[in-house]
């Protein structure tokens, strides 16, 4: 199932194999909800939707296969899923002023003994950050998040930690970036605006692999938006704003 926004308020399920649509409802307790990420272990689509003063936002999930709101709460100020850690905990970013995070919010599961549970009557807790960044992307693994900036620079925290434990903070020399995808071994992945594909070694918080630039005819543009790159099995695949698609073997980050 594809589930997408109609840009009215509705959300829409088609079909993956067939393209018929199978469902169009507007969930309950939304009134224009912004899709966010499938989670793979629960089966289930985070939406969210910020009060139209800021102070607060409603979080919630929705089954893919019919549209229906599993569970919703609603936090302090403006809010969006970004992950889950892997407890089932699910991570908000929490929003300063438009794409500047101050904070991370984590709701737990409303049942500890069970990771896929709805987090709507479960603990809330905030991980203030040290300072306000513009978050252009956030990718969680175990207990950690990582927050890609758009101007390129990574910052990893633990969330598990008391007060947020900062791991590291890596400048990756990119501007202009997708969002981070995490991969096997401790990798995660990024694109950059000049079409080249970045490889960071998470556990030691390095830059381990770098494509060369692809630009059409040499010249560095603007791209509004620059697409995440794709991890299956040993490949990494990305674009460039050349046109052409490449695809590097991951297990050799180091001679990209």
């Amino acid at each position: 199932m594809v589930v997408f926004s109609d840009g009215r308020g509705a959300l829409r399920g088609i079909d993956a194999r067939t393209g018929a649509e199978r469902w169009a409802r507007r969930p309950a307790g939304f009134d224009a909800p912004v899709l966010g990420a499938y989670d793979a272990p629960t089966g289930l689509v985070a939406v969210s939707e910020t009060a139209a003063d800021g102070r607060s936002s409603r979080i919630g999930a929705v089954l893919p296969a019919t549209g229906e709101v599993v569970w919703s709460r609603v936090v302090t100020g403006d809010a969006a899923p970004v992950g889950r850690t892997g407890d089932g905990t699910l991570v908000l970013a929490s929003r300063y002023q438009g794409d500047l995070v101050d904070a991370l919010v984590l709701l737990a599961p409303g049942d500890p003994d069970d990771p896929g549970s709805g987090p709507d009557t479960g603990s809330e807790h905030r991980v203030e950050l040290q300072e306000r960044m513009q978050v252009g992307g956030v990718a969680v693994r175990g207990s950690v998040a990582y927050l890609l900036s758009l101007d390129g620079r990574l910052l990893a925290v633990d969330t598990a930690a008391e007060k947020g434990a900062r791991l590291w903070d890596l400048q990756t020399g990119a501007s202009n970036v997708s969002a981070p995808v995490l991969g096997p071994d401790d990798r995660l992945y990024l694109s950059a605006a000049d079409g080249r594909l970045f490889a960071v070694d998470t556990a030691r918080g390095a830059v381990v692999g770098q494509t060369r630039p692809r630009l059409p005819d040499g010249r560095l543009g603007y791209a509004t938006r620059v697409p995440a790159p794709l991890v299956a099995a040993n490949r990494v695949f990305g674009t460039a704003p050349d046109g052409s698609v490449l695809a590097v073997d991951a297990r050799v980050a180091e001679s990209w």
